[in-house]
């Protein structure tokens, strides 16, 4: 089979270089602020959630400060143990939650936290735990208020209401995780 020159040929851009030279210096730069917007909000998640991971550990760490706080040998505040117990359980599970947003981003691939939030994240890469980040950050901010709501509700001065109204915010936790 005889070679062809492609020295007399006429040169063809391809569609990537055709694209490339068409567009405008100012559709450039448009392009260049909608992607660095878009990565721009993927850092402001990973800021945000680590602000939420240190709030809960402070909280934590305050709460269970107040519940044993003790002067001579009597507690400083009659709390509630069962409340106390499960205020801190709820804690603890808004942190695991923030941790697995916080360090999946760190491995992402993702441009967005629009992408980001739609994608599969789990923790250790164990099927059953793997949800979309979306639900992730619902686990971790319902986990949040169930716990500061335990917290209110093991001063033993709080209301009836208010263990009803727990109750309620806990049956509605988990009916999201069933979703």
């Amino acid at each position: 089979m005889p070679k062809t020159s492609t020295a007399n040929s006429p040169q063809v851009p391809s569609s990537r270089s055709w694209r490339r030279n068409s567009l405008t210096d100012d559709s450039k730069i448009r392009m260049a602020a909608a992607l660095a917007t878009k990565q721009k909000s993927l850092e402001l998640l990973f800021d945000y959630t680590k602000f939420h991971i240190g709030l809960y550990l402070t909280l934590t760490a305050a709460y269970i400060t107040v519940a044993k706080a003790k002067s001579g040998a009597d507690a400083l505040f009659q709390l509630e143990q069962t409340f106390v117990w499960l205020a801190v359980v709820s804690f603890m599970c808004a942190g695991v939650a923030g941790g697995v947003i916080a360090s999946s981003i760190t491995q992402t691939s993702c441009r967005s936290s629009a992408e980001f939030l739609e994608g599969d994240i789990g923790p250790w890469e164990i099927e059953e735990l793997q949800m979309k980040a979306r639900i992730w950050t619902w686990i971790e901010h319902t986990a949040f208020w169930i716990g500061l709501i335990f917290a209110v509700l093991s001063f033993q001065v709080v209301q009836p209401l208010f263990v009803l109204l727990g109750i309620a915010v806990a049956l509605v936790f988990l009916l999201l995780l069933r979703r």
